[in-house]
């Protein structure tokens, strides 16, 4: 028994590396219950994976405050950080979304397995009822993140690791915190919940018109355009 719960505890290890690499969740992570949540672990499990961690200094646990990644956490699980888009405006990277997020949906839409279809039903899942903004970003990169997982190709998902380095800094955390109003949640919830219907229904042009209309308005109420 001890052997399984070693292995899960492994597996959780690992996912929780790559938020680390892909940015999800900024400096804190998401609280126990989440996170124990999302891997479809124990408590327990979710705890053992904490403490591999913890005890290789890439996390520390304050009671009452909650889980935070180390200073040198990022830098232990990235080689290389963001490079160029370490210097990228706002502007820029959503230029850059329009352009690779529809096709990225598309492509999701005729490429995705059974396993990235049900990761990505998950992760809208737990989007919608998620009750704090750094729970809701987490979900909604993750999102994101599935989409180009599912299109199978490495260049693709190696540009939205990119991306998610850059949306776990605080300028932009603050700048998404600033913009997302109740109604604009209600407005993503729903373009969300469409967009993975579409990819569930092996529709790919219709994948790739609400991507795009989806990254618009995302970057008209972020920049003001």
């Amino acid at each position: 028994m001890s052997n399984i719960v070693g292995s899960a505890a492994q597996r959780v290890r690992q996912e929780l590396e790559r938020l680390v690499e892909t940015g999800q969740g900024g400096g804190r992570l998401p609280p126990e219950r989440d996170l124990a949540r999302r891997f479809g672990v124990a408590r327990n499990t979710l705890r053992q994976a904490l403490g591999l961690m913890e005890k290789e200094g890439l996390l520390i646990r304050e009671v009452g405050r909650g889980t935070f990644l180390t200073r040198g956490a990022a830098d232990a699980v990235i080689q290389g950080g963001p490079g160029p888009l370490a210097e990228a405006s706002p502007s820029d990277i959503m230029e850059v979304r329009q352009i690779f997020e529809p096709h990225a949906a598309a492509l999701a839409a005729t490429r995705a397995d059974s396993n990235d279809l049900a990761k990505l039903q998950r992760a809208l899942e737990e989007s919608l009822r998620a009750e704090s903004i750094e729970t809701y970003e987490t979900w909604d990169a993750e999102i994101h993140y599935v989409i180009f997982q599912a299109t199978k190709n490495a260049v693709l998902l190696h540009y939205c690791d990119q991306i998610n380095e850059i949306r776990r800094q605080p300028t932009w955390f603050n700048l998404k915190k600033r913009s997302l109003t109740q109604e604009r949640r209600t407005r993503y919830d729903q373009q969300h919940s469409i967009l993975v219907e579409a990819i569930l229904s092996r529709n790919p042009e219709e994948a790739y018109r609400l991507s795009r209309q989806h990254v618009l308005e995302v970057k008209q109420n972020l920049l003001g355009d």
